[in-house]
């Protein structure tokens, strides 16, 4: 059965195990989100979404968007992606940002999928390098 819910620091904690990331979690970034949600499968975190809103001074909203994944999220494709868009990525009004690693070959499509478009801008977090993509709605 799929659950989806607020996050807790726990569900975190939980996945972070399982998780496909290489990189370090950040714990402030994980604090200073506006919304986080956990994504369950059989009592399991598949995936947590956050969402850290940034002021505009329009009526649209900046989000920045973040995300751990249990390794066991490919066998549930279908149903995280329909989630995902109901839920984040299908709001009117949002600017979208992500760093996607593309030396990993899936989360660039994933972001593709969603309708992100891959920018020229990058950063460097931790010797590793990340590309901005973003999502208009």
């Amino acid at each position: 059965m799929y659950v989806v819910r607020n996050a807790t620091l726990e569900d975190v904690q939980s996945i972070l195990p399982y998780t496909t990331e290489t990189g370090k979690v950040d714990m402030n970034s994980i604090r200073q989100s506006d919304e986080v949600k956990v994504f369950i499968y059989n009592d399991r975190p598949l995936m947590i979404l956050g969402l850290a809103h940034y002021p505009t001074g329009t009526d649209d909203t900046l989000a920045a968007v973040w995300g751990l994944f249990n390794r066991e999220v490919e066998k549930h494709t279908r149903r995280v992606v329909q989630t995902c868009n109901d839920l984040i990525f299908d709001r009117i009004g949002y600017t979208f940002v992500v760093l996607i690693d593309e030396s990993v070959d899936k989360y660039s499509r994933f972001a593709k999928f969603f309708g992100f478009i891959r920018t020229k801008d990058v950063e460097e977090i931790g010797g590793k390098l990340y590309r901005y993509y973003v999502k208009r709605n």
